[in-house]
């Protein structure tokens, strides 16, 4: 048997594997997570007339014509035995695919290194191919105790580049948010993902009217992971990486005036089920939920109030927090000074 040749397959273009003179081979493909596709010079990754030889697989070519490899993201080494018809793999090399694919295990996979997006920057598409998988993980920070806020647009593509499905996500960090990173998850719809974005500026934070301010500008800062499986219910979509106890914001017995309010303070990162508790020894204690994008300035596109109107008593409700940058406002409603209680508690957390 004639020896074996060994090719490295890259993406971006296509590379000669084995030619129609070379006779019949066996193709094996040597990486154990890279998807290598075979067909024409002139071909794309998922284009419906190649050929896929899965990680470890392998294909018999009767050599009556040329083939091309190409890959999405990564290269691999695929191996051209002469004359072979047929071939196994060994357990031991099953065992490491299964590992390298993520399959067996919950940690995250990283996918794509962290970008540094800078303020006022429309960004993207930042394109993520996931070879294995079910759901995704984005995490999302900035630097020290900066602030950002960004509008998030998660593409799922499929192979031939056509849009499956579409979520948006309006994210605050750091000061604005409560200090720690910010995770986006969800099922994955496409193998692929296209991410594109807006960056917030210091006006349009200022705009918002905060009472935890001043605030300085920060880059945003992005990192994309895979997970093994798709989750029942991918609850919450977002939310801070270290919410403990579910507790997202409130005012503790704050002394407002008739009419007056407090606020409004930025909720972290969140969206889901919430439970609010409001309390106050009159009537007419009211809070207030307000939803922005960066695309749209500082004019709330979303807007919830909550209200409390039995005197002396404790309202408690559930509600849902949108996948948007979102703020709170206490208001006392009372005609005469009150010292009322609001507390935004997570009802979904990891």
């Amino acid at each position: 048997m004639t020896d074996p040749r060994l090719v490295t397959v890259r993406p971006g273009a296509a590379t000669p594997v084995i030619y129609a003179a070379d006779g019949p081979a066996l193709l094996r493909n040597r990486d154990p997570a890279v998807t290598v596709y075979l067909g024409d010079e002139g071909m794309s990754p998922g284009d419906t007339t190649t050929h896929i030889l899965d990680p470890l697989g392998t294909l018999s070519v009767t050599g009556d014509r040329d083939w091309w490899g190409i890959t999405a993201a990564a290269s691999a080494i695929v191996q051209s035995t002469p004359a072979a018809v047929d071939s196994n793999v060994s357990p031991s090399q099953i065992a490491a695919q299964i590992a390298l694919a993520g399959i067996s295990s919950p940690v995250p996979s990283l996918l794509q290194a962290q970008q540094t997006i800078a303020p006022n920057t429309s960004f993207g598409p930042i394109n993520v191919a996931f070879p294995n998988g079910g759901s995704y993980l984005i995490v999302l920070n900035t630097t020290g105790g900066n602030a950002q806020i960004a509008d998030i647009g998660i593409a799922h593509m499929d192979g031939q580049g056509n849009q499956v499905y579409f979520e948006e996500f309006n994210v605050g960090v750091g000061t604005v948010g409560n200090g720690s990173p910010v995770i986006i998850r969800g099922n994955l719809q496409a193998p692929n993902l296209s991410i594109t974005g807006l960056t917030c500026t210091l006006p349009f934070l200022n705009g918002l009217g905060l009472t935890n301010g001043p605030f300085t500008l920060g880059p945003l800062q992005l990192t994309v992971y895979s997970t093994a499986l798709a989750v029942a219910e991918a609850r919450p979509k977002m939310i801070p990486s270290n919410v403990q106890g579910g507790y997202l914001v409130g005012f503790q017995g704050v002394a407002l005036a008739a009419g007056a309010q407090s606020g409004p303070l930025p909720i972290p990162a969140y969206s889901g089920r919430a439970i609010v508790d409001v309390t106050s020894p009159g009537t007419l204690a009211r809070g207030t939920l307000q939803g922005f994008r960066v695309v749209t300035g500082a004019t709330p596109v979303y807007t919830q109030r909550i209200n409390q109107v039995t005197a002396g008593s404790t309202a408690v409700n559930e509600l849902i927090i949108p996948q948007m940058f979102t703020t709170l406002l206490l208001l006392n409603g009372d005609s005469v000074a009150r010292t009322p209680t609001l507390n935004l508690i997570a009802a979904d957390y990891i």
